[in-house]
């Protein structure tokens, strides 16, 4: 990226000051941007080439990233509440402890992503794909996992899947297919 677009870049994102229209970045080549702490409330990136992009920490509430393409990145605590995902691919991505209650992801690629730690409470991961994803300590309490793909994935167990809405159409990894756990919820709810 060129050095007058990311220094352009920074001065948007330090503003500290709530947003009141939306920041519009639709559809630009933002690759291997540092956006690291940076407060990109409302921010709508639909479209955009996010990849390898660095934003550890940043502040994401309410952005609209549909159809984003964040493969590589590096995304470890950034708060993503009320953040729309929709189709994003995020193909090995790092979202290690990063906050994305309420969030919708519908249909979102997250193939071999590194969700560890993340906070996934009230999202929306309906027919969204994991396989090998890593899930080791993430937080699935009322979330919508209807349809989603969580084949391969690692660190997953049943008490994570406890609370989660799962439903016929929803792929389990093998260990947790082989325990029978889900068929008497599915069956208790219908």
């Amino acid at each position: 990226m060129p050095s007058d677009v990311q220094a352009a870049l920074n001065v948007l994102a330090k503003h500290r000051k709530p947003r009141r229209k939306t920041l519009n970045l639709q559809l630009l080549d933002l690759s291997d941007a540092a956006f690291e702490g940076a407060h990109l409330q409302r921010v709508d990136m639909s479209g955009a080439l996010l990849q390898r992009a660095h934003l550890s920490g940043a502040r994401l509430r309410n952005a609209t990233l549909r159809q984003t393409q964040l493969h590589y990145s590096v995304i470890r605590k950034a708060r993503l509440t009320w953040a729309d995902l929709t189709e994003a691919r995020l193909r090995r991505a790092e979202l290690v402890g990063a906050d994305l209650r309420h969030a919708v992801l519908h249909e979102a690629r997250l193939q071999r992503a590194d969700l560890s730690n993340a906070l996934l409470q009230f999202a929306d991961l309906t027919g969204a794909r994991l396989p090998g994803a890593t899930l080791t300590g993430a937080q699935f309490f009322w979330t919508e996992l209807s349809g989603a793909d969580l084949s391969g994935t690692k660190g997953l167990t049943a008490s994570q899947l406890r609370f989660a809405h799962i439903d016929e159409y929803t792929v389990l990894p093998n260990h947790l297919v082989w325990a029978g756990w889900w068929r008497r919820r599915v069956e208790d709810a219908g």
